[in-house]
């Protein structure tokens, strides 16, 4: 039996991070195995859970049967713990969540994932798949009732991702990847953008407005398979975007990067509202690959992004014309992934790294910024600091949580 503890890191912990205390926690249990993935908040305290899980999975008085090998989960629990619905999205073939967010009014929840055969929302309606993999785009109530659901970026072979975020205007800002070409629905005039090369990946960005129709889409057109816009957070409509980079990269049709490189690099980008491209900045390795894994934006709009790196020496671009910032470490005594948290302004330009490693390997999972404070979480696998705090390890891999302030002190 496999079990899967939902502390709510959850709590109040994840979304307010000035408590630092657990309010109630929560087990899946059963044969199978829950992957929670996404948690929100609503503004009378009820949390929403979005996740994969496969088998037979417990919560409470429920228990739920996989339709196939993976479907997906949404949750409410009320501020006390206790559950007071949950729901699946299932099909005959491999259902994956990746995004949730509250409407801007919070009276509604949106969801994206990944499907690939026709499936089953909610148990209130179906949505066919048009080959490969597509991407869903669905609105609920906050009683889990479903409003709409659309197919919303679909080809001939595969489309990935779906993370989204939300403008002022109730637009959902949405990236992810795909082979060939894509269409992203409408019913009446859809859009369709195609790749001169149909085999290799490339990424997306694209804007919907509240009722999920395209507004515009644009490619991260690049010449290497590893290029991949991981994810995206807004700042009013201001919009920005991070993730992988190698070769030579267009957006929009025009030239935007170029990186030799034999190794995988990062970057983060910021657009206007239309998805214009006002700055991108490269994360750059020398003898062995980085990763950026998320990035989080604060209430002035300075970005905070977060990865792990391999080489023995990364460079962060400062500036458009700055780009000789360089910050080095020694990887060599340090394991084969370290972490990296560094903090860029709105307008682009460099303030702070900050770096942490062990013997062995690091991974970061989340990053988020909530009241002047910023929390990221991962896992080690030997002692390590973070800051002034010692962590020790008992286990193969075990799980951090740190909290630093906007200048990156560790609190």
């Amino acid at each position: 039996m496999k079990t899967v503890l939902l502390a709510v890191v959850l709590s109040v912990f994840a979304l307010t991070l000035q408590a630092q205390s657990f309010i109630w926690t929560k087990q899946f249990k059963g044969t199978g195995q829950a992957n929670p993935t996404e948690v929100i908040q609503d503004a009378n305290g009820n949390y929403y859970v979005y996740g994969n899980f496969n088998g037979e999975i417990k919560i409470d008085t429920i228990t739920v049967m996989a339709v196939a090998l993976q479907d997906v989960f949404i949750a409410k629990f009320n501020g006390l713990g206790q559950l007071q619905w949950f729901k699946t999205i299932a099909g005959s073939g491999t259902e994956s969540a990746y995004g949730m967010k509250l409407s801007r009014d919070g009276s509604s929840i949106y969801l994206s994932g990944v499907f690939n055969n026709t499936i089953s929302l909610l148990g209130q309606g179906n949505l066919l798949n048009n080959g490969g993999n597509d991407i869903y785009l669905a609105k609920i109530d906050l009683n889990g009732n479903l409003s709409w659901a659309k197919n919303v970026a679909y080809g001939p072979t595969h489309q990935m991702g779906g993370y989204f975020d939300i403008d002022n205007n109730g637009n959902i800002i949405m990236v992810g990847q795909f082979t060939s070409s894509i269409i992203f629905y409408d019913d009446l005039y859809p859009l369709d953008v195609t790749t001169d090369d149909p085999y290799q990946k490339q990424s997306f960005i694209a804007k919907f407005d509240a009722d999920g129709y395209p507004q515009w889409a644009k490619m991260f057109y690049g010449t290497s398979d590893v290029n991949y816009i991981r994810n995206i957070t807004l700042i009013g409509n201001e919009y920005f975007v991070s993730g992988q980079a190698n070769g030579n990269i267009q957006y929009d049709g025009k030239p935007i990067l170029s990186i030799t490189s034999n190794y995988k690099n990062g970057f983060i980008m910021k657009t206007d509202a239309n998805g214009n491209m006002q700055w991108i900045r490269k994360i750059l390795t020398t003898n062995n690959d980085l990763y950026v894994i998320k990035h989080a934006s604060d209430a002035n709009g300075d970005q905070y992004i977060t990865g792990k790196f391999a080489a023995y020496r990364i460079k962060f671009d400062s500036t458009l014309t700055d780009t000789s910032k360089k910050t080095y470490f020694n990887t060599a005594s340090n394991g084969t992934y370290d972490l990296f948290v560094a903090k860029y302004s709105r307008s682009g330009s460099l303030q702070w790294v900050k770096l942490f490693g062990s013997i062995k390997d690091e991974n970061v999972i989340n990053i988020t910024h909530s009241n002047g404070q910023v929390m990221f979480t991962g896992s080690y696998a030997a002692a390590m600091n973070i800051g002034s705090f010692a962590l020790d390890y008992k286990a193969q891999s075990d799980g951090f949580l740190a909290v630093m302030d906007l200048n990156g002190n560790i609190l």
